[in-house]
């Protein structure tokens, strides 16, 4: 369709141009978390090879951009090794994962959560409904980054956005409650 509307373009004006094609897609992006040091990829592959490929047209624009940026020459790769890939096998690893990314940001503001449990749950929560460097804000209806993702298939899992969301708070609230509790039944018996 597009190359018929080019061509009639072109007769009537007198024009030549380039047309371009459709780009096609290596894969979907499920879900991302941007952090300090490292990221977190959600892909679904769309053609074989296609995750490989992905993650080698990523690390190389990015170095691009860094190495110019920062106006770096002839230094050393930007990133060590390989990406780790972890195939997902079935719906509760895929939602223990995604459970995962989503509360990720927490360790920029309780570096330890994952290890002591959340101090403060309720400021963990609105830290992560701010935090813009993931794709946990266009999955709870908050417009962010929408074009990124493709959410249709997890937002039907949960159950729709606002599942995600109460999904996403009980699991700081348990990792809070769960320390909490551990820890007064270690001082009873310690008593």
């Amino acid at each position: 369709m597009r190359d018929r509307i080019e061509e009639r373009r072109k007769r009537h004006t007198g024009e030549t141009r380039v047309s371009f094609r459709e780009k096609k897609h290596l894969v979907e992006v499920i879900d991302f978390c941007l952090m300090p040091n490292h990221y977190h990829l959600v892909l679904r592959q769309l053609v074989d090879g296609g995750i490989s490929l992905f993650m080698k047209k990523l690390a190389n624009s990015y170095t691009g951009y860094f190495n110019e940026k920062y106006k770096r020459k002839g230094v050393g790769a930007l990133f060590q090794g390989p990406f780790k890939a972890v195939h997902i096998d079935g719906d509760n690893q895929l939602i223990n994962l995604i459970g995962y990314i989503f509360t990720n940001p927490i360790e920029l503001i309780e570096n330890r959560w994952k290890e002591t449990g959340v101090e403060s749950p309720q400021k963990a929560i609105e830290f992560l409904k701010s935090y813009r460097w993931s794709g946990y804000l266009d999955y709870i209806g908050i417009g962010n980054f929408p074009s990124v993702t493709k959410r249709d298939f997890i937002i039907e899992l949960f159950g729709g956005q606002n599942k995600i969301k109460e999904f996403v708070e009980d699991r700081v609230l348990s990792k809070s409650n769960f320390e909490r509790n551990f820890k007064e039944v270690e001082n009873i018996v310690l008593e």
